[in-house]
């Protein structure tokens, strides 16, 4: 009998060569593993789509209650980087459930207990863990220890504290050095009319979305402005982009670093035992803060270069941003907070749905328990339609009024492009997301089992995520494909037929818009409809082969298609920015 290793963590690529040598089977619930060891089907738990929603609800309540956790007589939203709470910039308080392990581990759980069965057919299971994450074996152990069967805990590194401050002092120096070349300091200019403030993702999707920002801005005769969310973000691809940001001094420099020291300090200070269910959590939560500091301490200046451009600003001015909450849109809302004369909107970057966690907003985490320490979000949230309002406001009794369904202004543009329609389905899309989704795709998609004469493949890589060619042959089993080499996304769009995509991209969306049929290839659970007009939704291959084949035979019907999820008109907009 094989030996089974489960490992939930994100960031671990290959097993330790102990447990490599034995051939073991592998549950890998981070996706990352690159590996030639047989897999654990996720497909062959029953109701595995109903668990994981279970997971996903149990860890949006727990991260929310957690948001309100005191270390002794300290609330864990007092630890703060001058005026903003450190805990909003954990990974944990973003509740992305790609970003942190914890989803995986409530997961994992729920699927021990409910069907134990499964590992019966090993002779014994190893999970993965880090020196840093007792919690891992407090959840486990007792379930495993319960079904009768060799298990045990393999740590996959060592205790990583011998170089944290080296690391932090070389980040301090990093990111000075950055900001002390900057050329250019307009606080002290004339700012009218209102404020862009980037995205730090540079994609042909957030330059065009800004351009067209722009466009209605100059038609309005308002004043734009673009600010960087870090001073060296690179906005030179952007046509007439007048930048506003703060220069900070050596003096503020030094003032930044001492601060974040300070507050490190604090942290460090928390004594934290392991010995129960809340010590562990307090020792989780301790870890979480303190690794804010070793990956993201960019923010830090961000926060404090905003907050000197806010004090410039003393006229009315609305400031948009994407990311809205996210760690940057938490620092710019934040940031401009306290200045009478700025309205912040969020602006919806990509599909929210029951699934997309980040957008789980509670009424705990949005509430003070302080003084002014909730969670930093925007004056008002712009969403693209209101199938999107309704889903947001499903866990939050926030007012109807801060959310605004005004569209998105580069689908509001696109529609203009639709043009020739063909006749006949010849041309897939395929677009790609991460490396460990796609990886999860295959059993759906069947290595692209149905490629051949019939249709001409073409992959399209995602623009975060570059896959090796070589990668993709092996894993699709050299069937045969060419690589979108479009600049644009809408382009490779309007140059195919029929578009497939993971179910959480945002490339569905850009499919509808144009007007073509969209299979979607859901691998966990999924809240968008089924009946969408246009859309497929694939749970397995014989979804995925039964909505191909019906889209072929009714390809002449396609242009019927209706979005039933986006606000394509632009009236909303124009009285955003020019009001």
């Amino acid at each position: 009998m094989p030996v089974l290793v489960i490992n939930i963590f994100f960031d671990l690529e290959t097993p330790p060569n102990d447990i490599a040598d034995k051939n073991p089977v592998i549950l890998d619930l981070g996706g990352n593993f690159i590996h030639n060891c047989q897999t654990f089907d996720l497909a062959n738990i029953k109701n595995f789509h109903l668990l994981y929603e279970s997971a996903l609800k149990e860890f949006t309540d727990i991260i929310s209650n957690l948001s309100n956790y005191k270390f002794g007589n300290k609330h864990i939203r007092n630890f703060k980087f001058l005026d903003f709470p450190i805990y909003w910039l954990t990974d944990i308080s973003i509740k992305h459930s790609h970003r942190h392990w914890f989803i995986n581990l409530l997961l994992i759980r729920k699927i021990i207990k409910e069907q134990p069965l499964i590992l019966k057919k090993y002779s014994a299971v190893t999970v993965l863990t880090k020196r840093n994450t007792p919690i891992v074996k407090l959840f486990l152990n007792d379930l495993l220890f319960n079904i009768d069967i060799n298990f045990g805990f393999v740590f996959t590194e060592k205790m990583q504290n011998k170089y944290i401050y080296f690391k932090l002092i070389r980040g301090i120096i990093s990111n000075s050095f950055q900001i002390l070349k900057q050329k250019k300091d307009i606080t002290k200019e004339k700012k009218s009319g209102f404020l862009i403030v980037f995205s730090n993702k540079q994609t042909n999707y957030t330059y065009s979305f800004f351009q067209n920002i722009n466009k209605l801005a100059e038609n309005c005769g308002k004043t734009f402005y673009g600010t960087p969310y870090f001073s060296f973000f690179d906005y030179s691809n952007v046509d007439n982009l007048r930048v506003a940001y703060s220069k900070l001094s050596f003096a503020e420099l030094l003032k930044v670093a001492f601060h974040m020291l300070l507050t490190r300090s604090k942290i460090y200070l928390i004594k934290s035992h392991k010995n129960n269910t809340t010590a562990l959590y307090r020792y989780l939560l301790k870890n979480e803060l303190l690794s804010v500091f070793n990956n993201k301490i960019a923010f830090f200046y961000m926060y404090y270069g905003l907050i000197k451009l806010s004090k410039t600003i003393t006229e009315k001015t609305k400031v948009f941003y994407e990311d809205e909450f996210y760690e940057t849109g938490r620092i710019i809302s934040k940031a401009f907070s306290t200045n009478k004369y700025t309205e912040t909107y969020g602006i919806q970057h990509a599909v929210i749905t029951k699934e997309h966690t980040v957008y789980n907003i509670s009424d705990i985490e949005v509430t003070n328990s302080l003084n002014s320490d909730k969670m930093p979000i925007p004056d008002k949230f712009i969403v693209w339609g209101e199938y999107f309002k309704t889903i947001f406001l499903e866990n939050n009794s926030l007012d109807e009024k801060f959310i605004i369904p005004a569209g998105n202004l580069s689908y509001i543009k696109s529609t203009k492009k639709i043009g020739f329609q063909s006749k006949k389905a010849s041309k897939i899309l395929y677009c790609l997301t991460t490396k460990n989704i796609f990886l999860k795709e295959l059993s759906i998609i069947q290595n692209l089992s149905f490629s051949g004469n019939c249709f001409e493949i073409s992959i399209r890589f995602h623009p975060l995520w570059k896959f090796d060619i070589n990668f993709l042959n092996k894993k699709l089993n050299n069937a045969v494909f060419s690589i979108s080499e479009e600049l644009n996304i809408e382009d490779a769009i309007l140059n195919s037929d029929i578009v497939i995509t993971g179910a959480h991209s945002t490339a569905f969306i850009d499919a509808l818009v144009y007007k073509k049929p969209v299979l979607r290839l859901i691998i966990k659970s999924d809240s968008i409809p089924d009946n969408l007009s246009g859309v497929y939704n694939c749970r397995n291959n014989k979804d995925f082969r039964n909505n191909l084949k019906h889209i072929t035979e009714n390809f002449d019907k396609k242009n019927k298609i209706q979005n039933e999820l986006l606000n394509l008109d632009e009236t909303i907009w124009k009285q955003l920015i020019c009001e």
